[in-house]
């Protein structure tokens, strides 16, 4: 996007010392407000840079904001802009004695988790049969992030989820996986969140401390936060005025993840003297496309209202093709390419076909192999 700053985008950017929550529309600038708002509490507002703690969602987006702030204040370091996870692996580093844990813990991944998993369904002879190792870790993992951990709530949630069947297989496995970790001093990612929680809530002075670290804290994605994430802004900004959330309820993606449908009206809640910045100006689409996704996205439940619009043109009108069969689909995508290359005089590496799931392809290749 272009360097002028919309009206919206301004009024973010400069907002007041109050609790700011950001809707950004896809393709309004998110990245780019959230970065020029770094920008402006340091230079305006004389922050410094290790005062200010930003959680993004993916270590690319934090790399991406950093690089643009270098862009325009060099040789400047940020400890405190990093995923969840990354920022409560260095909490953890530092306190998870607290919680009566050794320093030197180490952080395992998926490989690791699912070779523990292996080695229980081993000497708990259970059979793969009933569940594959992929799945029980599944469970599990889902189990933890919902912080399901009595036996009882533990089959509450296999009844509702279809999966009595596999109640020994998953009341085993996150008992034993569990005592794993701790036997080993192990963390896996679940629990660098989950026990950042469990020291803030355990030791009021160590919270203190981490409150007084940072002045200022930022969060992006804030629609894909989930409970645990959010408790852990929630006490790290209680009673104060130092935050801002950036994200948009109709992007949300990650309920199967624990992203909270409610995260917007819980944020409305925690803080009252809120103020709600729309940005409804896309800089990505053209307004036909903008007009297809706002009229299908009005239907969401639970949404803040918003329009997106553009000043660029607008496009080509989109077409729409309902049809009855896999062939019948694969047809039409095929006639059309060919209509694209020999009518229109578009070249073949100029066309992508987009789908949902890989099986989907094949149907697709075996037209397209016909039509040479």
């Amino acid at each position: 996007m272009n360097n002028s700053m919309n009206e919206k985008q301004l009024e973010a950017i400069n907002g007041d010392n109050i609790p700011l929550l950001i809707v950004a529309g896809a393709g309004s600038g998110k990245t780019y407000v959230l970065t020029q708002r770094v920008l402006f509490l340091i230079k305006n507002l004389k922050i410094a840079s290790d005062k200010i703690l930003a959680f993004t969602f993916t270590n690319k987006a934090a790399n991406e904001i950093k690089k643009r702030i270098t862009l325009a204040i060099p040789n400047i370091y940020f400890k405190w802009i990093g995923t969840f996870h990354s920022i409560c692996l260095k909490i953890l580093r530092e306190d998870s004695h607290i919680i009566g844990r050794p320093n030197n813990f180490l952080l395992i991944d998926e490989d690791d988790q699912t070779s523990i998993i292996k080695e229980i369904y081993l000497t708990s002879e259970l059979s793969r049969d009933t569940l594959s190792i992929k799945k029980a870790l599944d469970i599990v993992s889902r189990l933890k992030a919902k912080n399901i951990t009595s036996k009882d709530d533990i089959i509450d949630y296999l009844s509702e989820h279809s999966l009595l069947n596999a109640k020994k297989n998953i009341i085993v496995c996150a008992e034993e996986y569990t005592k794993y970790l701790i036997e080993k001093n192990y963390f896996d990612f679940d629990d660098l969140i989950k026990n950042v929680n469990e020291i803030f809530k355990r030791d009021k002075d160590t919270l203190e401390k981490w409150r007084a670290r940072f002045d200022y804290i930022l969060v992006d994605e804030f629609q894909d936060t989930n409970d645990d994430q959010f408790s852990i802004i929630k006490y790290l900004t209680k009673d104060r005025k130092n935050i801002f959330v950036v994200g948009d309820p109709d992007q949300m993606i990650y309920s199967w993840r624990g992203a909270n449908t409610e995260i917007f009206s819980n944020f409305r809640k925690i803080y009252p003297n809120y103020k709600m910045i729309i940005l409804e100006q896309n800089y990505r689409s053209s307004q036909n496309i903008l007009d297809i996704s706002n009229t299908l996205i009005r239907n969401n439940k639970d949404r803040v209202e918003k329009y997106l619009y553009t000043s660029n043109l607008a496009g080509n009108k989109i077409i729409y093709y309902n049809a009855n069969s896999s062939d019948s689909e694969s047809k039409w995508i095929s006639n059309k390419i060919l209509y694209l290359n020999n009518e229109l005089r578009y070249k073949y590496s100029d066309i992508a076909i987009l789908y949902r799931s890989n099986y989907l392809s094949r149907n697709i290749e075996q037209y397209l192999f016909r039509r040479n």
